[in-house]
């Protein structure tokens, strides 16, 4: 992800610092692949934390305990909410690319290692 705060490591253990560094990794994470030149950048960047933030809401675990059928109930709770199936692809999307993300930062990938997201 990019420059690392002291509190953004806690994402990496557990108390009452976890959710404060799961913000943080959300927006880091947000503005490394929402593109600068967006009219709409701020909209996006919100909605991409939102929407990966709702799936470790829905799941109450810590990122790195995260597995496919974690993953794969949160899909069906968005199936049975009735959110189509492109809706439902890009939150998939955005989980995974959060990911991919963690697990290319130095200190995240230490304990993330895998995306639970399965590929389609």
């Amino acid at each position: 992800m990019a420059e690392r705060t002291s509190g953004e490591t806690a994402l990496l253990s557990t108390g009452s610092g976890q959710q404060a560094a799961l913000c943080q990794a959300l927006r880091l994470w947000a503005e490394a692949v929402t593109s600068t030149a967006s009219e709409r950048r701020d909209e996006l960047l919100a909605y991409k934390r939102k929407m990966v933030g709702s799936f470790f809401a829905f799941s109450a675990k810590h990122p790195a305990r995260i597995t496919p059928p974690d993953v794969g109930q949160w899909r069906h709770e968005l199936e049975v909410e009735g959110l189509k199936p492109s809706t439902i692809y890009a939150r998939l999307s955005f989980l995974s690319s959060f990911y991919w993300r963690a697990m290319r930062d130095p200190a995240l990938k230490k304990h993330i290692r895998t995306n639970p997201v399965p590929r389609r």
